[in-house]
């Protein structure tokens, strides 16, 4: 049998009484930190701006939302090292924004705000150049958008014309091997 990776463990610290402490008296020392530095209440993610608020010890929200709507605060590290508790390396930040970053250190994708029938929003998005060679206009497209295979083009006509051209040269290919 192979050798098991360990389990990432948060550090933690002895805090009887302290707000976020579990029962037992022991919180994770990143948690400890960012309290620290920002204090209780309510708070904006540094990534998207959503109102966030800490789940204290007595709190039995799970991970998500609390019951007025409000996220859940989740303490996140700026480069990815779970290690580095220091607090410029703390920020605020909702659980989407948390878990989309990952663990390793990326360089944050923009943001732009969207209308919605809701409001405006604000959405994750990357630069992107249009794949249709005649065009090649920049264009910004939704982050999710890219990993099904949209967001190649800067509009439907430019995808309309790419696929035509491309059924033009595969007919134009069948042609000529019919004909050899």
């Amino acid at each position: 049998m192979g050798a098991s990776k360990p389990k990432q463990h948060y550090k933690h610290i002895r805090r009887p009484g302290h707000p976020l402490a579990r029962t037992n008296g022991d919180l994770p020392e990143h948690r400890f930190v960012l309290w620290a530095k920002i204090g209780p209440g309510e708070h904006r993610c540094n990534w998207c701006e959503a109102t966030v608020r800490w789940k204290t010890g007595s709190d039995t929200t799970t991970l998500g939302n609390h019951a007025d709507g409000v996220r859940v605060l989740v303490c996140d590290h700026v480069d990815g090292n779970w290690k580095n508790n220091n607090p410029s390396n703390l920020v605020p930040s909702c659980q989407p924004c948390n878990c989309s970053r990952g663990r390793e250190p990326k360089e944050w994708e923009p943001h732009i705000k969207v209308m919605t029938s809701l409001g405006v929003k604000r959405r994750r998005a990357v630069p992107r150049i249009c794949e249709r060679e005649e065009c090649s206009k920049p264009f910004v497209a939704f982050a999710g958008n890219i990993t099904y295979g949209k967001a190649r083009f800067c509009s439907k006509g430019c995808a309309s014309a790419f696929r035509f051209a491309k059924n033009r040269m595969a007919r134009m290919v069948e042609c000529l091997i019919g004909a050899a």
